[in-house]
């Protein structure tokens, strides 16, 4: 995935990636927002997931319920 060749992978990678970085659960990355980051502090809040709910994916709680700060590695930097 480092090294994406098709367009699925290039429009894959920067999630897969940051998955792979944080380890983060697929909807909490994918409920992401930019407001979410501060680069001032480097830290990212989670506060929510994407949840299917029929044929749409709505913004729910993380799994746990839970909300947390992540600091953020100089290679999540990098890649945000």
């Amino acid at each position: 995935m480092r090294d994406p060749k098709t367009a699925g992978e290039r429009r894959d990678f920067p999630l897969s990636e940051y998955l792979l970085l944080t380890g983060h659960r697929f909807g909490e990355g994918a409920a992401l927002r930019f407001n979410d980051i501060n680069r001032g502090t480097r830290t990212i809040s989670v506060q929510r997931a994407r949840a299917p709910r029929g044929p749409m994916m709505l913004d729910a709680p993380t799994k746990t319920g839970n909300e947390w700060r992540l600091t953020m590695r100089p290679s999540v930097v990098a890649l945000l």
